[in-house]
């Protein structure tokens, strides 16, 4: 009879807490943690797919304090090398100009 092996990165384990809630967890890069909580096994293990999938995907896991402006200071510097150099001062333009002082402040979650 085989033992339990130990998951891997970003594979995610889902358990319930002393205090009757649900815990899922998730590694993310830099071996940092993000836990998720919910009272039901099902809420918990959506959003743990859920971060399964943007990790498997490239994207970065949505922080529940992460603003639009975050986020797209990040996205504007990972598009900037698939992408020509005229199209990306446009979209950097566009960005700094119309949507970040519009939508910056709201919370992306």
């Amino acid at each position: 009879m085989r033992g339990r092996g130990r998951r891997g990165n970003n594979e995610g384990s889902i358990h319930r807490r002393e205090d009757g809630r649900w815990q899922a967890i998730i590694s993310v890069e830099g071996g940092e943690r993000k836990y998720f909580y919910g009272k039901a096994r099902a809420e918990v293990a959506k959003r743990l797919s859920q971060a399964q999938h943007e990790v498997s995907g490239g994207l970065p896991m949505l922080d529940e304090r992460q603003t639009v402006a975050q986020y797209l200071d990040t996205w504007i510097l990972t598009v900037r090398l698939q992408i020509r150099a005229s199209t990306w001062r446009r979209y950097s333009d566009f960005v700094r100009v119309h949507l970040v002082p519009g939508l910056g402040r709201i919370p992306l979650a």
